[in-house]
């Protein structure tokens, strides 16, 4: 038995391939020089007994230092690695691209390195060469796109790195949180995009992650103003939060409250106002309905009822809103004063003036205690109480308002702009109606001459604000004053658009009217014909501006006595209104 076993031993041995040898020779100052072979154990630990060797290394040194190609070797002489090293002690400085080999002698792994760090794109393969990983390295740190794939090159994993740094759907979406608070818009959605797209790769575009995600990335794009790719994503996130969590959920009620603001910012309050809804019904739920928090909830679901013309449906919640607000923050603050502007607005269009007027005037009250006279929401507030007083025929009231207006318009915009030339016309307008003929004509020149000598002023506008100031000396009964003004009106829009266009020949009417009713009748026929020879030059012969003529000669035959030439000419003036505007428009009864 015994020399059984010897005998196999012996067998077995004259089996195991014979390992090369080198001289491993030392130069004359005690440094490796020229070839060598070095064996090494299954755990890489250098041996000197070849029988003990699990692989084996072919390298030419010169003075100590690795020269050309280094091969680690199996012991049957395959190649298990290749490369160039700078140095092999104490440990190995790969420079180059290194190669790992499969048993069968195919390629496992390229990897180039630099310096002894890796540096490039790594590749590892499978015995039948498919590519099961790549990904980048800049001196040893990851960068780039890193993907682990089967052998039939299906992704199984997918990370993206930067300079070391793995991008980790925790990391993105860390980032994209940083870099929006910082008010970096671009990064936060360049980072939110990432962050999108991991959250797809590792949960798939249904899972409660990239649902989340979603959401946050179209509150960047909202506020980047790219509104069509904000209201995809919201939707693609408010259908996952539905999905997983339910309708009544607080990330449906969340996602549904920021779209629907995108939604009534683009105009779209009939897709916000169910939306704003949800969120009011689960905050009501959650919080109760009479909390303090729930203030805008109410006001946003008060707006889009408002913007849908469902005037008696938005005022009791913005009156909810109002008295929530009002506990919930300080009694001056600039979200009370916009709660109360947008009250008043929707009781004006509701129909309900008195309470629009208390609404506008606790507005007006709270943005002079909050806000700064030069801020846009400042002079809104006068802007709104004046179209309140206008719509109720207020003329009185008017006044004060305007008088702001115009103030606060030149202290913005400066007394030569076009906004303050405006409200300036609009004022006098009003002291004209009331009776102040004084008044308005101090605004109306005033006006005047800063539009004569502003280059920016539209010489229509400036005829405009002379021919009232015309009209306003007539009839304060200052007729030389009104001649001149309303003649220079008529200059002015004739030079510009022409004696024929419709703006000189109203001028023409106004102008031969002011002779009528003074009296001055041969001067107004002269007016009155020309505007109706410019009219049948270039008008069609059915307009609105041939009728108007014809009424004001009719008028003025009127004014002389010759009644039938005054009737028919009124009648050619009514049939022209009629085949025009029709019989039931105001235009044709007056």
């Amino acid at each position: 038995m015994k020399a059984t076993i010897v005998f196999l031993f012996a067998c077995a041995s004259l089996l195991r391939a014979q390992l090369p040898s080198a001289p491993n020779a030392l130069d004359a100052d005690g440094l490796r020089h020229g070839e060598w072979i070095i064996y090494y154990d299954a755990e890489w630990n250098p041996v000197n007994d070849p029988d003990s060797a699990a692989f084996y290394r072919e390298i030419v040194y010169e003075r100590d230092k690795p020269v050309g190609p280094v091969i680690d070797r199996y012991p049957d002489g395959s190649k298990q690695w290749e490369a160039t090293l700078l140095a092999d002690r104490p440990e190995d400085v790969i420079h180059g691209d290194a190669i790992w080999y499969h048993d069968d002698g195919s390629v496992s792994i390229h990897a180039p390195f630099k310096n002894g760090l890796r540096h490039g794109v790594r590749k590892e393969y499978d015995e039948n060469g498919s590519l099961l990983f790549t990904g980048g390295f800049v001196e040893d740190r990851p960068d780039g796109w890193h993907v682990r794939m089967n052998a039939e090159g299906d992704t199984l994993a997918a990370l993206e790195y930067d300079d070391g740094v793995a991008f980790t759907l925790v990391y993105l979406f860390t980032k994209t949180h940083e870099r929006f608070s910082a008010g970096d818009l671009d990064s936060a959605a360049l980072y939110g995009a990432k962050a999108l797209a991991q959250a797809e790769r590792e949960s798939g575009a249904n899972s409660e992650d990239y649902g989340t995600v979603a959401s946050d990335v179209a509150y960047v794009e909202h506020a980047r103003g790219n509104y069509e790719r904000a209201e995809r994503l919201y939707r693609a996130g408010l259908e996952v939060a539905v999905a997983v969590n339910g309708e009544e959920s607080q990330d449906a009620a969340i996602t549904s409250n920021n779209l629907g603001i995108l939604l009534r910012d683009l105009g779209k309050p009939e897709e916000a106002a169910p939306l704003f809804e949800r969120v009011l019904n689960y905050v009501k739920n959650a919080r109760g309905a009479d909390d303090p928090r729930n203030a805008a909830n109410y006001f946003n679901l008060a707006g889009v009822y408002r913007d849908l013309d469902r005037y008696d449906e938005a005022t009791p919640l913005f009156d909810t809103a109002i008295i929530l607000l009002e506990r919930q923050e300080p009694i001056d603050s600039v979200a009370l004063s916009w709660y109360l502007n947008d009250a008043g607005v929707a009781a004006f269009f509701g129909g309900d003036y008195a309470a629009a007027e208390a609404r506008h005037l606790q507005a007006i009250d709270v943005k002079k205690r909050v806000l700064d006279e030069t801020d846009p929401d400042y002079v809104l507030a006068f802007r709104n109480l004046d179209a309140l007083y206008e719509q109720t025929g207020e003329t009185k009231k008017r006044a004060a308002p305007l008088e702001e207006i115009a103030r606060l318009v030149k202290l913005v915009d400066g007394e030569t702009s076009v906004k303050y030339h405006a409200a300036c016309n609009q004022l006098a307008l009003v002291h004209d109606a009331l009776g102040d003929y004084d008044r308005a004509v101090s605004v109306y020149r005033e006006t005047a001459t800063l539009m004569r000598d502003n280059p920016e002023t539209k010489p229509s506008d400036y005829a405009t604000v002379i021919s009232n100031l015309g009209l306003t000396h007539k009839r304060r009964g200052d007729f030389g004053q009104a001649e001149y003004w309303l003649k220079e009106s008529y200059r002015v829009r004739a030079n510009n658009s022409g004696t024929d266009s419709p703006e000189a020949i109203n001028a023409l009417l106004n102008l031969g009217s002011f002779y009528g009713d003074v009296g001055m009748y041969r001067a107004a026929e002269t007016a009155f014909l020309g505007a109706k020879r410019a009219v049948e030059a270039n008008a069609p012969i059915d307009s609105t501006t041939h009728a108007a003529v014809i009424s004001n000669l009719g008028y003025l035959r009127h004014q002389t006595g010759d009644y039938r030439e005054a009737e028919e000419l009124y009648r050619r003036s009514l049939a022209i209104k009629a085949r025009v505007v029709g019989e039931n428009d105001p235009d044709y009864a007056l």
